[in-house]
């Protein structure tokens, strides 16, 4: 008797216990915390026409609902700042032809960066206006396929998956004339402000060397000249 009445409680405590669907209001939950993320990202390019792969890597930072700071360190050693709804242009450091050449191909790459920040912190309001969006999988291993409201003629993109676990940790990007973007995003950690000073001095001491070179460059034109000359 007192083994039925147990096994009737815990019957009655599953039915009582509602279980938490994992669906797309979850899953920006979870990427909506914590505010700022940092991290190293690689990204490999197939351009179909060209039949050409490119390869960057770097470090980025993620601030929520404000930027992706993108340092790239390979081909280019140069900076990118992702702003919500806005596409970034060539750092002014990117000065060899043939490096902006290819830094201007990865861009291009990009050119879904208007909404790089929402789709790192799976801000699915915003990007509905632009998807229809669908969740597949669990909260340890899932993907979100976002294809295109806009009709097929009316835009270059195929298809874009999201996949990750705790964090977004791949976007894969298809392009209606067959070319492809990876982008992995690994090794990534919450950071505060605190912390973020040395990558902002980072930064911020880049810049300065740059401007610097260039002075230096014009001191020594300006010293080519004639003191006699008057």
């Amino acid at each position: 008797m007192i083994l039925h009445k147990l096994i009737t409680a815990a019957l009655l405590l599953n039915i009582a216990t509602p279980v938490l669907a994992f669906d797309l209001e979850a899953l920006q939950a979870r990427l909506a915390e914590p505010a700022t993320i940092q991290g190293q990202f690689e990204q490999r390019s197939w351009l179909a026409d060209q039949e050409t792969r490119l390869y960057s890597e770097g470090h980025f930072l993620y601030q929520r609902d404000r930027q992706v700071i993108w340092q790239l360190q390979t081909p280019v050693d140069t900076t990118l700042v992702f702003h919500v709804d806005i596409v970034p242009t060539p750092a002014e450091n990117v000065e060899d032809e043939e490096q902006r050449t290819d830094f201007m191909l990865l861009t291009e790459r990009f050119a879904f960066a208007q909404q790089l920040v929402d789709l790192i912190g799976g801000n699915w309001p915003a990007l509905s206006n632009y998807y229809h969006i669908t969740l597949e999988g669990e909260p340890e291993q899932w993907q979100v396929q976002l294809t295109p409201l806009a009709p097929p003629m009316e835009t270059w993109l195929g298809t874009l998956t999201l996949e990750g676990k705790e964090y977004l940790e791949q976007i894969t990007l298809r392009a209606a004339n067959g070319d492809e973007l990876v982008v992995r995003l690994e090794d990534q950690y919450p950071v505060d402000e605190i912390a973020l000073q040395p990558f902002f001095t980072k930064q911020f001491d880049h810049i300065i060397d740059s401007e610097g070179n260039g002075d230096s460059e014009a001191g020594k034109d300006s010293g080519d000249e004639d003191p006699g000359e008057e």
